[in-house]
């Protein structure tokens, strides 16, 4: 048991392809909150804690298999210069790897007692037992991300109509990563600059972005609102500087604590990431919204959702279609991008949770 304690949010398989000429060992780091750059930083600890999941074992065993199943995913790709299709069992292997590491990382954990604390001192902000303690305490759960993991293996279906495309990098300026590598983005809301979250996963122009080597994105993305390369491209080579800074400014953006790149990153690229970057990063995770009622004092509604990245993504290769620019919102609050299939997992859960 004791090889298991050091317990990692972000697999160490996948942070070696970032890692110098691909040496498994080193790699270079910035530490955003501290302003801490390492030119060669050891891998082994990265991106981990001990016994992050607990100490049974059970989850760091469950995402070992996923792990282990992914890297042989990986490695296939890297050697046959081949990709999965569209509704293939790689496909669904990559898309679970993906939605897994949104839901393990210590950034998702932050964000789940970011909420509980909010909420519950509301509740209990007008509790004799209570109310003179709360300034003084955090609220939240020993290992919030069991809750996103349970939510994501629920709900993983919802995301199955979400196509994919991957993105090949030919500049000479390597995609980077972070200890919080998976960005959900909705480049429609953002274009209609409407309050609250819209990245959850049956949302309408759901995106998702992931840097899975120093030369290849993921981008897994709503067909109905967005139109990625031509039709029949299921691999698209970018040469266009700015599209990898767009990129390279999400990982910065959503990072947690960490970024991670390898030699090929300059001092000069880093430098000019973290003046462009600084200002997009968020200053809480989730945000609290309290309704009063109109009618009853003691009565209130309380919306959480979380704040959503958002840097004016502007990406060559990614178009909005025009019967999306066309789409009215109406009074609907919540538009699903697919209420058949969102209406299907319900059944679901409901049949067996």
């Amino acid at each position: 048991m004791a090889e298991k304690k050091n317990q990692h949010f972000v697999p160490r398989f996948y942070l070696k392809y970032f890692s110098h000429e691909l040496n498994g060992k080193f790699l270079s780091i910035y530490n955003i909150p501290k302003e801490k750059y390492i030119l060669k930083g050891g891998l082994q600890g990265q991106a981990s804690k001990d016994y992050f999941y607990g100490r049974d074992l059970v989850i760091e065993d469950a995402l070992g298999e996923i792990e282990s199943e992914t890297s042989k995913l990986f490695n296939l790709m890297l050697h046959t210069h081949t990709t999965p299709s569209y509704g293939s069992e790689a496909h669904y292997t990559l898309l679970a790897f993906v939605l897994t590491l949104s839901s393990r990382t210590e950034q998702t954990g932050d964000m789940i007692n970011e909420t509980v604390d909010k909420l519950m001192k509301i509740i209990l902000r007008d509790d004799e037992t209570f109310k003179e303690h709360l300034n003084y305490v955090k609220i939240g759960y020993e290992h919030p991300t069991l809750m996103s993991l349970k939510a994501t293996a629920e709900n993983l279906q919802v995301l199955q109509d979400l196509r994919f495309k991957f993105i090949v990098n030919t500049t000479d300026t390597p995609f980077i990563t972070s200890d919080h590598p998976v960005i959900k983005y909705n480049q429609f809301y953002e274009r209609l600059n409407k309050i609250g979250g819209h990245t959850g996963f049956a949302s309408k122009g759901l995106q998702i972005f992931f840097p899975m080597l120093p030369d290849l994105y993921m981008v897994f993305y709503d067909s109905d609102v967005y139109g990625i390369g031509s039709r029949k491209e299921e691999v698209i080579s970018v040469s266009d500087e700015k599209d990898i800074e767009f990129l390279n400014l999400l990982q910065f953006t959503n990072a947690h604590k960490n970024i991670y790149f390898n030699e090929k990153f300059t001092l000069k690229d880093l430098e000019s990431l973290k003046s462009k970057g600084v200002g997009f990063r968020k200053k809480s995770l989730t945000n609290v919204v309290e309704y009063k009622s109109a009618n009853n004092d003691l009565a209130s509604l309380l919306h959480t959702y979380s704040n959503d990245t958002k840097i004016g993504l502007k990406l060559t290769f990614v178009k909005e279609l025009r019967k999306a620019k066309k789409y009215e919102l109406g009074d609907s609050v919540v538009h699903y991008r697919n209420k058949e299939l969102v209406d299907m997992v319900k059944e679901e859960k409901g049949r067996y949770f």
